[in-house]
């Protein structure tokens, strides 16, 4: 059926219509789009103190004569140094206390150009940047704690271009917000609290057992009651080693295993009060078998604290949590050698365990190895000269029985193709 003429032409109209429509609606979302953005990125995730760290303002495809950047940061971790823009021969301004706070950077920067035509009239410009905008360079203090710090891009704005007519555009910039702040873990000075965890030794293997130091400093309590914390898979409480109370007829200590919790409950009673000036209790950990490698925290969380007084007991629990120090103290689990195995060869005479003995080898119990070069096998009781292997125990009749397995093989074969052959 062929269309009229009538339909023909209502159909392209209405084609017209759409491209139109279409073409108006990329023009709108053009008309919005931003002409770039920004973004914060740094050089490390951790810094130590007096290190550089490096942050760097970013941008996508930009030309601009002039732009403001605002970038926070805390002043009592890190100092800044300097800033630089990516691209030369524009004056740039900074203050690193906008409204008077010190943490607050605001740089910004003009450029005028000084490119002319054949005719030598200036080139109406501005500078054009895709990727690195900013570089901001700071240094970790020296008595900066150990914590996480957090460098920000806040804001850019009075990004202006001229427009090669000889006026000046206002360019349409935003910030990704997904990318605008980044953060930097400081290894600074840990504040010691006046109760903390030390470990001795640091790293241990299977089997083996860790101290665990409970340490005060002028802490004076009638009652005390507090945790230590472990990893219930990787180590089991054993005993403890050292009771400062016990030094005391009238004081008592109770140490309570809950291994299914991975805690040591540790309540101690002094009469009419105690005061802890050095080690107050050791408690020793075994690694378990099979414990995973890496590292295994201890930390100490007080639950409850009196003191005697004249007119009473004092709930003291608040100011003893304080004097607590509350991160983790690690122990690394590290492998155990491994047993001696596999094959090898150590120059005339080398070893191995069931593997390739050498020339002249021996070996003792199940298989015997195979005269190589120079080596013994353990596991087997045989012995080889040269290139001669020795096969014995019970590995030889298994030998024995395969290799002639492989010669009945090999005689079907040639006697089926004999027969077919005649």
């Amino acid at each position: 059926m062929k269309m009229s003429s009538f339909a023909r032409k209502l159909v392209a109209s209405i084609v017209s219509v759409a491209m139109v429509a279409s073409m108006a609606v990329v023009s709108a979302v053009s008309a919005f789009a931003a002409d770039g953005t920004f973004s914060l990125s740094v050089d490390k995730t951790s810094a130590g103190l007096g290190e550089e760290v490096v942050a760097t303002v970013n941008v996508t495809a930009l030309e601009a004569a002039s732009a403001s950047v605002l970038v926070q940061y805390d002043p009592d971790i890190l100092t800044f140094k300097k800033a630089e823009l990516a691209q030369e021969g524009a004056n740039m301004n900074v203050n690193p206390k906008e409204n008077g706070e010190l943490g607050n950077l605001r740089m910004g920067f003009i450029y005028a150009s000084d490119e002319v035509d054949e005719e030598g009239n200036v080139i109406d410009k501005g500078l054009s940047f895709d990727g690195t905008f900013i570089t901001i360079r700071f240094t970790v203090k020296d008595n900066a704690p150990k914590t996480d710090t957090v460098i920000e891009l806040v804001e850019v704005k009075d990004v202006q271009c001229p427009d090669g007519t000889g006026a000046t555009v206002d360019k349409v910039v935003e910030v990704d917000a997904a990318a605008s702040t980044t953060a930097v873990a400081i290894d600074g000075i840990v504040e010691e609290k006046p109760i903390n965890l030390t470990v001795s030794p640091t790293s241990a293997k299977a089997g083996e057992t860790v101290s665990v130091t409970v340490n005060m400093k002028d802490i004076t309590f009638g009652s005390l009651m507090f945790d230590v914390n472990y990893d219930a898979e990787a180590l089991e409480y054993v005993t403890t080693e050292k009771d400062v109370l016990a030094e005391n007829e009238d004081n008592h200590m109770t140490v309570v295993a809950k291994d299914a919790d991975g805690k040591v409950a540790v309540s101690a009673m002094a009469s009419p009060n105690a005061t802890i000036n050095g080690q107050f209790v050791v408690l020793q950990f075994k690694v378990k078998e099979g414990a995973t490698v890496g590292m295994k925290p201890f930390s100490i969380a007080v639950t409850e604290a009196y003191q005697n007084t004249e007119e009473g007991v004092e709930n003291i629990t608040a100011a003893v949590q304080e004097a607590t120090s509350a991160g983790s103290v690690p122990v690394e689990i590290v492998e155990s050698p491994s047993t001696p195995g596999g094959s090898s060869s150590e120059g005339e005479g080398g070893s191995g365990t069931g593997g390739e003995g050498g020339a002249g080898g021996s070996g003792e119990g199940g298989a015997g190895g195979a005269g190589g070069a120079g080596g013994s096998g353990a596991g087997g009781s045989g012995s080889g000269n040269g290139s001669t292997p020795a096969a014995t125990g019970d590995s030889a009749p298994i030998a024995v029985i395969a290799f002639l397995s492989v010669i009945a093989l090999a005689g079907v074969v040639v006697f089926a193709k004999k027969g077919m052959t005649e």
